[in-house]
């Protein structure tokens, strides 16, 4: 389940640091994950050769290994449009108003995915198929809209303009536990870049609010079906085990996604079969053993 302590991102503007703080329980939360360093470097490579007796012996005296690794990331966006769809809005039952799915809660969401298709879930695996997907189109649609929006405002014979920029765009520091948190930034970064070129073409005249709705609002709704996509996954602690041998947990996981109205994850049988998974996900243990002993 998820924390309900409260997290902050930090963001950047007007030459100010800001505090954008939410709650778990009810509102987008920026993807602030812990993870051990173990489970970090379950599945990297461990050289055994940096030990007495085992290196070379031109490398003399063994060098101390290095200590573990870290990234980090920055992203600067220009536009309100693409803050917002950062953020993400908090839901309000009594209002009847539901809440909204930025990338914060998106990178928070698929981290946890991301660690139980690692446990060999099933359903995890299914739910990041579905992003993969989503993704690929997603590309797609925003590299053809965006050079459409740059052939329009390129196309004025005799006249250099410089697009629509923020005189102090948002910059936001990113610390991502999963490759998709960091795939659906460049989405986000690619829309920020057509918003910009929109309102430039908007304030030439040559785009009206027809076409705003068609390319500009379009690819916003776009990014905000392919954010809520990890909520479909339930933590439910089932595995392919559990599946294949019907288990209480099996029966339990599959009664609990049934029971979904809206937005069911549907998990196909060659994803439970594990003979389909995305093309970028976690290696699972299991799965892998699994597949060996059936392959002999």
């Amino acid at each position: 389940m998820e924390k309900t302590e409260q997290d902050t991102v930090m963001i950047e503007q007007q030459g100010q640091v800001q505090a954008v703080t939410t709650n778990a329980t009810d509102a987008p939360k920026p993807a602030r994950v812990m993870v051990s360093r173990a489970a970090l470097t379950a599945h990297m490579p461990r050289p055994n050769w940096n030990q007495d007796g085992l290196s070379d012996p031109a490398a003399g005296r063994v060098p101390p290994l290095p200590s573990q690794m870290k990234m980090g990331a920055k992203m600067e966006l220009h536009s309100h449009l693409a803050i917002n769809l950062f953020r993400g809005r908090r839901g309000d039952p009594d209002a009847k108003r539901r809440p909204i799915y930025g990338l914060a809660r998106f990178a928070r969401q698929i981290a946890m995915v991301w660690s139980a298709a690692e446990k060999d879930d099933p359903y995890a695996d299914q739910c990041i198929l579905d992003v993969e997907a989503k993704y690929h189109e997603a590309v797609s649609i925003f590299t053809e809209r965006e050079k459409n929006l740059s052939d329009i405002i390129e196309g004025l014979d005799g006249l250099d303009i410089d697009i629509q920029t923020s005189v102090k765009p948002a910059g936001i520091d990113l610390q991502f536990f999963c490759p998709w948190a960091y795939k659906a930034t460049v989405l986000l970064l690619q829309f920020d870049r057509m918003v910009r070129l929109g309102l430039t073409a908007r304030h030439l005249g040559l785009m009206g609010d027809q076409d705003w709705d068609a390319v500009i609002s379009d690819s916003a709704r776009v990014l905000r079906n392919i954010f809520a996509l990890p909520s479909r996954w339930i933590s439910t602690g089932v595995t392919r085990d559990d599946c294949r041998k019907k288990t209480k947990v099996a029966k339990r996981a599959l009664g609990m996604y049934a029971e979904r109205k809206e937005g069911r994850l549907v998990l196909l049988d060659k994803v439970l079969s594990g003979e389909v998974r995305a093309k970028i996900s976690p290696v699972s243990k299991e799965l892998e053993k699994y597949l060996a002993q059936a392959a002999n």
